[in-house]
């Protein structure tokens, strides 16, 4: 009895561990197949956060190159828009001479018939015949003069036509590559790739190409041309009131007085289709003399101040987005008989005239009235 017992002892312990061996095996395997598909997704989604770092990178470098055609189709615009206005100019200056060509053209047939006519006179006309002459010389010589003019514009016409053109081109060239970016990058952004353990933080933005870095700093300089253009360009004054006195609250002047003539008070204002261009910008107004081409100077030199250039090139003023008044005062004597007041946008070393910041304030001694 004692031997059947150890031996059921024996076979039922010898069961219970080949049966705890095979499980072991078991699990020991499938811990294996978990382990290999656990490397396996790690190195898939390593591989996807590398993507997705590549394409995030690959989205703002087209960003960058959207941003870069865009500002170059803006300043082509300009350009282009530039180009037509002085073509139009063009157009019209050509139609000008063209009128003068023509006049002086039948006045010299008009001259040639009437010393045809008197050549035939039975009446001596050498002396009327000569001046007649004369008279159709000069104007041949001048039609001569304005035909060669009119061939310079019409030759600068076509040139102008031309660059429009090549702008034209380059413009649409730059829309259909920008369309291609754009849909580039649309296609990026909708099909990312997959992440399946842990929210993928991209990596930083990578250096755009050293192409496209000069490029942007182009355009950042572009930007700044076409700020100064927008003011420059587009900018008017409107003139409220000018007028030349003796003194600040005297009577106004008609006519000049060299001697009397010391303020000149001026109320205008500054209009521009963007006004925010011109917030804060500074400017200089100038009296100007025009028959010795030269400034009027503001508060005229401190004699014992010789090199200071106070005053020397006008009055400076920064504009606020109201009505500005001047009283531009100058002493100094004053014999010319033609004067004006210009405006002259004022950057970090330099002046730019403002396209339509010119009037005539007296002409042959005479103040005009505003």
């Amino acid at each position: 009895m004692n031997d059947l017992n150890r031996k059921l002892i024996l076979i039922s312990t010898s069961a219970l561990a080949l049966t705890a061996s095979t499980g072991f095996l078991v699990q020991t395997e499938a811990y294996s197949k978990l382990k290999l598909k656990y490397n396996s997704l790690t190195k898939e989604n390593q591989v996807n956060k590398i993507n997705l770092e590549e394409q995030a990178k690959t989205i703002y470098q087209l960003g960058e190159v959207i941003k870069v055609k865009n500002d170059s189709i803006t300043i082509l615009n300009l350009k282009i828009d530039e180009l037509v206005a002085e073509t139009i100019q063009l157009k019209g200056k050509i139609k000008s001479l063209d009128q003068k060509v023509h006049q002086m053209s039948e006045k010299v047939n008009d001259l040639t018939k009437q010393i045809g006519t008197l050549e035939k006179s039975n009446k001596s006309f050498t002396a009327r015949i000569s001046t007649l002459e004369n008279e159709r010389s000069e104007l041949l010589k001048k039609i001569e003069s304005l035909d060669k003019k009119r061939t310079q514009e019409k030759l600068q016409l076509e040139e102008k036509k031309e660059k429009a053109e090549e702008h034209n081109r380059a413009r649409k060239q730059l829309e259909s590559e920008l369309e291609g970016n754009k849909k580039q990058r649309q296609l990026l952004n909708v099909s990312p790739q997959t992440v399946v353990d842990e929210p993928v933080i991209a990596a930083p933005p990578a250096p755009v190409n050293p192409g496209i870095e000069d490029e942007k700093e182009r355009i950042i300089a572009s930007r700044k041309q076409m700020r100064m253009r927008e003011i420059v360009m587009a900018t008017n004054i409107d003139f409220n009131s000018i007028s030349v006195r003796e003194e600040k609250g005297g009577k106004d002047l008609d006519k000049l007085k060299g001697g009397e003539w010391r303020y000149t008070i001026i109320n205008f204002d500054l209009i521009n289709p963007k006004p925010d261009a011109i917030i804060k910008e500074e400017f200089i107004l100038q009296v100007f003399d025009t028959d010795n081409q030269r400034v009027v100077p503001f508060n005229e030199s401190n004699p014992g101040f010789p090199d200071s250039n106070i005053g020397a090139t006008g009055y400076k003023f920064t504009y606020e987005g109201n009505p500005v008044e001047i009283a531009y005062f100058n002493s100094q004597q004053k014999n010319s008989k033609n004067y004006e007041v210009r405006l002259y946008y004022a950057g970090k070393g330099f002046l730019l005239p403002i396209k339509n910041g010119t009037t005539r304030i007296i002409e042959q001694g005479q103040v005009k009235q505003f």
